[in-house]
């Protein structure tokens, strides 16, 4: 499960801000929204909010960011590139060696051997300025640029791993293409436990396709209905056809570019609902088919599209990360995808991480205050988090139940657009 989040000039952020996944110390919701590991009270759910521009969607590019040089610094380790890193531009200083900062906390292991690990680095696009990890607080590692102060007790033949470590590559990454555990365990985070979903994408996920091609079907079904949408069936339709060269070979589809071959495949592959007929008195007497991506509405396509990572990440015990959250969505059903998290059903650890514009959500039967998050800018228009839970009204933290929403788009907390008003036709020519 992840613990806690910090990124620092990085787009956006200018200071360090911290996402904790730690649950204050409330009884609300308790039962169905915390779940302890490793002897820590974890959230299974925690939602960002903020005005446009504010910086939330910046929270989840900085984590995969983090994630895709993780897994592939090693194999892109041209000791002559530079890392395509994009620091805070906002403020009148050198870049040069100002470093973007990130660090996770997250738990990893099998039951009863569950442990702590925290990974820090701090980067330039030239080199690696810092790296560190530690796993229960103890230090396995720390890299202050190309100097090493290594556990050999957890990174066996350490002195030909760094030889490996070019300035501009993540040790981290050397230590998991070396097969040593540590490295291993925190590419496994990475690489496995984290499913970023985007609340504005209507193509269908794989995970999805996955599931209308398994048994598992049976399971997605389940939660269409539940979510009350008409539709009785879901079907992946494969058509096969081939492309011709202008002497009517085929095309090797392989040799097309990525982004031509990507659009033939997802045309070679169709989406098909089934809905019911009725007759005029109301009885259902056939069946219907419709094309998923051009029939059915964009809220469908795009729930049916997060569906499938959604209920993967709960049998998995994944992380869900959801950029736009909601977005074409009722809020009935965007209130539905959380509570399949808290719940008391959910006990593999699965935990979901959104960003959304849809106050609905913020409500104190659906999120406790250390769930609700903002992004604000500051007048730097530097990106700042905060929890709800830091919120103090006359020296006591925000009642647990209060009408969220209302208060959030009276201002109470900021992270709200200031509509200026002006005169009708001012400024107009």
């Amino acid at each position: 499960m992840l613990i806690e989040f910090k990124v620092g000039n990085f787009r956006s952020f200018d200071s360090v801000q911290t996402l904790s996944m730690v649950a204050a110390d409330s009884h609300n919701l308790r039962k169905i929204a915390v779940q302890t590991e490793a002897d820590l009270p974890l959230l299974k759910v925690s939602g960002i909010y903020g005005a446009n521009a504010s910086g939330k969607s910046n929270l989840f590019t900085a984590l995969k960011f983090l994630r895709t040089l993780v897994i592939s610094s090693f194999q892109n380790s041209d000791p002559l590139s530079k890392i395509n890193v994009q620091r805070f531009a906002l403020k009148k200083q050198s870049l040069k060696d100002v470093p973007a900062i990130f660090e996770v906390s997250f738990t990893a292991g099998s039951k009863g051997n569950v442990k702590i690990y925290t990974y820090h680095v701090e980067l330039v696009p030239e080199r690696i300025q810092k790296e560190q990890l530690q796993i229960d607080g103890e230090e396995t590692f720390l890299r202050n640029g190309q100097n090493f102060d290594v556990d050999e007790s957890q990174v066996p033949e350490s002195a030909t791993k760094q030889q490996l470590t070019k300035p501009n590559t993540l040790f981290i990454s050397v230590l998991a293409a070396t097969n040593t555990q540590v490295g291993l365990d925190v590419m496994s985070f990475f690489r496995n436990e984290i499913v970023p979903v985007n609340g504005l994408e209507n193509k269908i996920e794989p995970a999805t396709k996955e599931m209308l091609e398994s048994t598992d079907k049976i399971l997605l079904l389940k939660r269409l209905h539940e979510a009350d949408l008409t539709i009785n069936d879901v079907n992946v339709e494969h058509n096969q056809f081939s492309i011709l060269d202008e002497d009517n070979n085929k095309v090797d589809l392989q040799k097309l570019p990525p982004r031509l071959r990507n659009q033939v495949l997802s045309q070679s592959t169709r989406i098909k609902s089934t809905h019911n007929v009725y007759d005029d008195e109301g009885k259902v007497v056939g069946k219907h088919d419709f094309d998923m991506e051009t029939d059915e509405s964009k809220g469908t396509q795009i729930f049916l599209n997060v569906l499938g990572p959604i209920l993967s990440a709960l049998e998995q015990g994944k992380i869900v990360l959801a950029d736009e959250f909601g977005t074409a969505m009722h809020p009935l059903m965007a209130a539905y995808l959380i509570k399949l998290f808290q719940n008391e059903q959910n006990t593999n650890s699965a935990q979901l991480i959104f960003n959304t514009q849809d106050v609905s959500t913020m409500d104190h039967k659906t999120l406790r205050t250390d769930q609700i998050w903002f992004a604000e800018k500051d007048r730097q228009e530097a990106t700042r988090l905060l929890s709800l839970s830091d919120y103090r009204r006359n020296g006591k933290p925000i009642r647990s139940d209060l009408v969220y929403n209302r208060q959030y788009l009276r201002g109470s907390f900021g992270a709200i657009p200031i509509i200026r008003k002006h005169p009708v036709g001012e400024g107009d020519e």
